[in-house]
């Protein structure tokens, strides 16, 4: 594989996509040299970087247990070109509450966090904060800037203060940033993973163990979808996920996004794909790449 490779993540330093970040190079990218870590602000920027060759693999969330599949990723997967899914893995994600020294629950007016993390402790914040007010952040490190120096890039109210204000956010931004841990494990449920993918210039062989991404639409016709999805199931291919999304063209009109078991190099699913490539209005294979894994920090 290719020597000398920057990567690419969400930042800034604290936030999930960066451990993601780190697991992956220490714990699967043996075959990669990796002479640097870019952390943008954004998964669109991630995407643009990867395009114009500032990086040359990023690492984004696609899925969560809890909110489903990462809307802003799947839009941008529509742009890759000479790009493909090369890999997945899982991590276990654990929200902590986090506030400045000696705040008192009662004075809390707002909550700050990535909007992924709000929603994976809805159940948490309805219970302890319930008359709190919710404002979204573009990633937890943003909200433990404001939180700790007062710095914030959008809008908030004006009686927004860090006096009044917790935060939600991985335990690593108090590695980074001198935040107060209140609470730990507040997320609703315990078995909240977020699945990551990395995206490169490499097209994978087949391991024997694989899953293949593909995103496709269909004439707005009864049957239509139901034809294509039927295609796999005439070649006995597994379909593992399906999530859709409109094509901000016209209404009415959606992307489809499937995973489905096996590699595009397998004899079954070429001719499935081919099958699909002829009868769909627009499609794109994403990539085929082995089943993924979980990946766990030491200690």
């Amino acid at each position: 594989m290719t020597s000398g490779v920057e990567v690419g993540t969400l930042g800034p330093a604290g936030t999930f996509s960066e451990t993601a970040l780190y697991l992956f190079i220490d714990q699967l990218s043996s075959k990669v040299n990796v002479s640097g870590v870019r952390l943008l602000s954004s998964i669109s920027g991630l995407f643009s970087a990867l395009r114009s060759g500032d990086v040359q693999k990023i690492v984004v969330p696609i899925e969560n247990t809890l909110n489903g599949k990462v809307e802003h990723t799947l839009d941008a997967l529509l742009g890759l070109d000479s790009h493909y899914i090369e890999s997945e893995f899982t991590i276990p994600i654990t929200h902590c509450l986090f506030g400045k020294s000696g705040v008192e629950r009662d004075s809390v007016n707002y909550v700050l966090s990535h909007y992924q993390p709000l929603g994976q402790c809805k159940e948490y914040l309805t219970t302890h904060f319930p008359k709190a007010y919710q404002i979204v952040t573009q990633s937890t490190a943003e909200a433990a800037a404001f939180l700790c120096r007062g710095l914030f890039l959008s809008a908030i109210p004006d009686d927004c203060t860090p006096e009044n204000t917790v935060i939600i956010g991985s335990k690593r931004l108090a590695l980074e940033y001198p935040v107060m841990l209140l609470e730990e494990n507040i997320n609703d449920s315990s078995h909240n993973h977020t699945r990551f993918i990395v995206i490169g210039e490499n097209s994978i062989a087949s391991t024997g163990i694989d899953k293949t991404a593909l995103v496709f639409t269909t004439d707005n016709t009864p049957g239509a979808l139901h034809q294509i999805l039927g295609l796999f199931s005439e070649q006995d291919i597994n379909l593992l996920s399906i999530a859709s999304r409109p094509s901000k063209k016209q209404l009415g009109e959606y992307l489809f996004y499937v995973d489905v078991e096996g590699h595009c190099m397998d004899e079954s699913l070429q001719r499935v794909l081919l099958n699909v490539k002829n009868i769909a209005v627009f499609y794109k294979l994403l990539g085929s790449f082995p089943v993924g894994k979980e990946l766990i920090e030491d200690g």
